[in-house]
């Protein structure tokens, strides 16, 4: 149980992460998130052991590698269940040399060691020269790998169209450069990267992770295809999708945008898409989706709003609800026990929370069609009731269309033999 002095009411960041020797890893601190501009002054971080709960770091302390004094935490921490942290912290102007420029930076590491990782100011690596100038919120992964973006401050040949990339740490080595505003992206046709938008690692040894990314103006490149999701392989960079692109899972709907990614550290991760209205069917209530990418890069769709699954209440009664939104967990879903947590909202009011496993501990889960974890005799039923349907019926089911052909058929049927009996889906 959560000690009261890791989380109340009025600190909806005390959700924690219990850790692989059994602490209890989780900020604390009052925060109102309902209020326009929080205030996070109070923001630190505590460790739960053996039911005694220690103060690791908070405003007020000294702020480990620096000679300044920390004024606040960001609201944002990357937690993992090996004991790992990464987050953004600002120092207080006027104290032991910091001043407004570098007040701010980078620190991460085990929750018994944190360390400074970049600080603003300092110079960016392969820039030549430039300094960090607004480091973003950092992740982190079970490894140690730390990855963050950051803008440039003035420096050698920075202008508005390269002053922004991505860096990360290795397992705790010294940061280097990954991409940068300006730099061609890669299966993008010679369009080079813009905005970076997101970054979530994975697990793997080798800084691996997910860039979520907007495309410079020209090569080709307008408002209908200008995002795109690449995955980072030691030093290799690969395009996985772009906004324009036929979205997995769907009956010709394309990606209109990418909003967030989500990890799990064990070589897979999610992202949350948007679809086209218009295109594929597409409308309003059905155009949000959540995808995930195993660790060979293959995409597939995991649940979309509009499609009726079967809940379980509370009461153990059961009903059928319309997903009406998808998002993820504090901490975007990141966890390094192999699941993805995220949440649901249906029509009516009611919510869920979900998790599922990606890659291959997932695989052949397509007809848990019920949604309840497993392929049995209910999603058997449910598959009979819109045997022989097509795209152009009442009440035919896409989730039931496995091969995506537009009419569920023998085919079909016999995709789902080969899943029934299937256990450890989506929960």
């Amino acid at each position: 149980m959560l000690s009261p002095a890791l989380v109340s009411a009025e600190n909806p960041l005390g959700i924690g992460v219990l850790t692989s020797s059994g602490d209890l890893l989780a900020p604390f601190g009052v925060l109102d998130l309902t209020t326009p501009e929080p205030d996070d002054t109070a923001l630190g971080l505590a460790v739960e052991r053996g039911g005694v709960t220690t103060r690791l770091l908070g405003p007020g302390d000294a702020a480990p590698d620096t000679t300044g004094v920390i004024e606040r935490f960001s609201s944002f921490f990357s937690l993992t269940h090996s004991g790992r942290i990464a987050v953004r912290i600002q120092m207080q102007p006027g104290v032991g040399g910091v001043v407004g420029r570098n007040a701010s930076g980078v620190w991460g590491g085990p929750i018994d060691d944190v360390r400074l990782i970049a600080r603003d100011d300092d110079p960016a690596p392969g820039t030549g020269g430039a300094p960090f100038d607004v480091i973003g919120a950092p992740v982190t992964n079970g490894h140690g790998d730390i990855v963050f973006t950051s803008r440039l401050g003035r420096g050698p040949g920075v202008v508005s169209s390269n002053n922004s990339g991505v860096w990360r740490s290795r397992e705790g080595a010294s940061v280097e450069a990954v991409a940068r505003e300006g730099d061609a992206a890669p299966g993008a046709g010679g369009a080079v990267f813009g905005d970076f938008i997101d970054a979530r690692l994975f697990a793997g040894g080798d800084g691996g992770f997910a860039i979520l990314a907007s495309l410079a103006p020209g090569a080709g490149v307008d408002a209908s295809n200008d995002t795109g999701l690449w995955r980072v392989d030691g030093e290799s960079i690969e395009l996985l999708a772009r906004a324009g692109d036929t979205a997995p899972g769907t009956h010709g709907a394309v990606f209109e945008r990418f909003e967030q990614i989500g990890g799990v550290d064990s070589g897979e991760y999610a992202f949350i898409g948007v679809l086209r209205e218009g295109v594929g069917g597409v409308v309003e209530q059905n155009n949000r989706g959540l995808w995930g990418v195993d660790a060979s890069g293959e995409i597939g769709l995991i649940q979309r709003t509009g499609q009726s699954v079967t809940v379980e209440n509370f009461q153990g009664e059961t009903e059928a609800l319309v997903i009406t939104g998808i998002g993820f967990l504090a901490n975007e879903g990141l966890a390094d026990n192999g699941w993805l947590g995220y949440a649901v909202s249906f029509d009516g009011g009611a919510s869920a929370v979900y998790r599922t496993r990606l890659g291959e501990d997932a695989s052949g889960c397509a007809a848990d069609l019920d949604g309840d974890g497993d392929v049995d005799l209910g999603d058997f039923g449910f598959f009979g009731m819109v045997f022989g349907l097509s795209l152009v019926d009442a009440g035919y089911e896409e989730g039931a269309d496995f091969d995506g052909d537009g009419v569920i058929d023998l085919s079909d049927f016999g995709l789902f033999g080969a899943q029934f009996g299937r256990t450890g889906c989506t929960e």
